[in-house]
């Protein structure tokens, strides 16, 4: 039989063949729908069987709706139908000023300003590596094989939170025990085929996809390499294909299905006194830049990605395009996505990064509520954010997002910015822009009481990321401290440094714990990070008025 003149694949195979097939895909479902369900039937955080009965952890509100308004025939009035509202938190409500401020709802005007598109095809220049020897393939293939296989084990729970900072370069990855007496927590090397830079604990975020359309976490000379993972989802076509017919979206929960599964083999193979007749229930945090935590699509998406990631790290079999293009689909994934609550129940959470990154001096000695300036330099963005740190309850963190850009100006970006033709004062001029406009639009309508505009007082400001101390976004930053004093009027900025935690259990030494920051944050249990307000969640402030004394003049004729 023909189509079109031409005979089709699925005309060249047998009745017997195609039977073959079907019932594969059945059972590949009926498989992937257990897995789930297991997920679901799994022992729950005490977190998430507290007072907040189905509400998440992490306390993030979203952005309001708007009202509605409708003009009927001429002659009518305007009809108004109400929607259900989230109310905007004034940010006067975090610190009180001597005088009430003027509220208005915040409103974001466009600027002539626009910032350059990086390529989606974007690559670092550190090449992935072309090889591997066969006993470093063999280790690394035996613990995601003990990572997909130990849910079962019986006992008391073990509970397990997973913090996984998904990089554009690279991924890191911190495990906390925080039931345990001492509360162990762990940061885990990557696997030495693909650690990046030789740097023990960054996990190049690369993967590979043979002509089988099985996806490997390991370099094969006979499969497609699949790069930019995370530039893939950022954008706006995470279910593009890329090289070899996987999706980015399916290429990305696959890449994090291998990290989950490696993390999980290699704390049972090196930390096993910790699973001995227990039953370990793991938890997965994974970070979004602040930027996008207002994009509802963008924060979906990663929920989604996610959440599949679990379940085709719990699934055993191996993770092909079609297994992750299942988990994709899967009703209750499909449901995480649209739902935080939903999310949390499969066992994940999406939490900003700003936060996360934060979490670890808010918990400190050296924490002080008040408002800071985060610029996390990247690979491929400069993620800038203005934030307050308070505490709503006794005990309880409050991380106020204001205002946060996150422009194509990272490290690597730079080196893309001129391959397109474009200069180094053009880059310079763009990273001045997303760092100025922050910081000068969070003093005039986000945050203009706050005491560090005053005089004798000065901006603190957290530089972090893997290129915070590049040169280049150094004295970008640096030089926000002249120009605060001349405009601002108060002592400038500050740079603070995160503080290095005393108790994390590192195997190997840390050249640079900036690096891992959002990892550890993200290790925290949801409830533990605080409560979190997104921009679209707070008002701008108005600064009153000048007073014109000529209004209180009274004249000779008024007496």
């Amino acid at each position: 039989m023909k189509s079109g003149g031409k005979i089709t694949l699925g005309e060249m195979l047998s009745a017997a063949m195609q039977t073959d097939i079907a019932r594969l895909r059945d059972d590949l479902e009926r498989q992937a729908r257990a897995t789930i369900q297991h997920q679901l039937a799994r022992p729950k955080p005490p977190w998430q069987i507290g007072s907040r009965g189905n509400a998440p952890a992490v306390r993030i509100l979203p952005p309001p709706t708007k009202k509605v308004r409708r003009r009927d025939r001429p002659g009518k009035k305007i009809v108004v139908r109400p929607i259900k509202t989230v109310r905007r938190h004034p940010v006067h409500l975090l610190e009180t000023p001597k005088t009430r401020p003027t509220i208005r709802p915040a409103r974001r005007q466009p600027s002539p300003f626009s910032f350059w598109d990086l390529p989606p095809e974007a690559a670092v220049r550190e090449p992935p590596p072309t090889s591997t020897s066969a006993r470093g393939r063999a280790e690394f293939e035996r613990l995601i094989t003990v990572g997909s296989s130990n849910s079962d084990a019986a006992g008391e729970e073990l509970f397990v939170t997973i913090g996984l900072d998904f990089g554009t370069s690279t991924t890191k990855v911190i495990v906390r025990f925080p039931y345990e007496a001492g509360t162990p927590t762990i940061a885990i090397p990557a696997p030495p085929p693909i650690q990046a830079k030789g740097q023990p604990y960054l996990w190049q975020t690369v993967l590979w996809l043979d002509s089988q359309n099985e996806f490997k976490p390991w370099p094969d000379p006979y499969a497609s390499l699949l790069y930019a993972l995370k530039q893939g989802i950022m954008g706006t076509s995470p279910r593009d294909s890329l090289p070899g017919g996987a999706t980015r979206a399916e290429a990305a929960s696959a890449f994090l299905a291998f990290v989950i599964r490696y993390t999980r083999g290699w704390l049972v193979e090196h930390r096993p006194n910790m699973f001995r007749r227990r039953q370990p229930v793991w938890f997965v945090n994974v970070g979004l830049p602040a930027a996008n935590f207002d994009n509802v699509v963008l924060a979906s998406t990663y929920r989604q990605i996610a959440a599949a990631a679990l379940g085709l790290a719990d699934f055993r079999k191996a993770i092909t395009v079609e297994a992750a293009r299942l988990f994709l689909a899967d009703p209750h994934v499909r449901a995480a996505a649209a739902s935080p609550a939903e999310a949390e129940a499969l066992g994940i959470a999406v939490i900003p990064e700003t936060a996360a990154e934060v979490a670890g001096f808010a918990k400190s000695t050296s924490r002080a509520p008040g408002l800071y300036l985060m610029v996390d330099v990247g690979a491929m963005t400069l993620d800038v954010c203005t934030f307050r740190l308070g505490q709503r309850r006794a005990g309880e963190d409050l991380y106020a997002l204001l205002l946060a850009l996150v422009p194509p100006l990272g490290v690597e970006a730079y080196y893309w910015f001129l391959d397109q033709g474009k200069t180094e004062p053009g880059f310079i001029e763009q990273a001045d822009n997303a760092l100025h406009r922050v910081v000068w639009n969070t003093k005039c309508t986000r945050d203009p009481h706050a005491e560090c505009w005053k005089p004798g007082n000065d901006l603190p400001v957290f530089l972090v990321g893997g290129g915070a101390k590049n040169e280049l976004h150094h004295g970008l930053v640096s030089s926000l401290h002249p120009w605060l004093r001349q405009h601002a009027r108060n002592e400038g900025m500050r740079i603070l440094e995160l503080p290095i935690p005393d108790n994390i259990d590192a195997p190997l030494p840390i050249a640079d714990f900036g690096r891992l920051a959002v990892a550890w944050g993200l290790s925290y249990p949801p409830h533990e990070i605080g409560d979190i307000l997104p921009p679209s969640a707070l008002e701008d402030i108005v600064p009153p008025k000048p007073t014109n004394p000529t209004d209180r003049f009274v004249s000779k004729d008024q007496v």
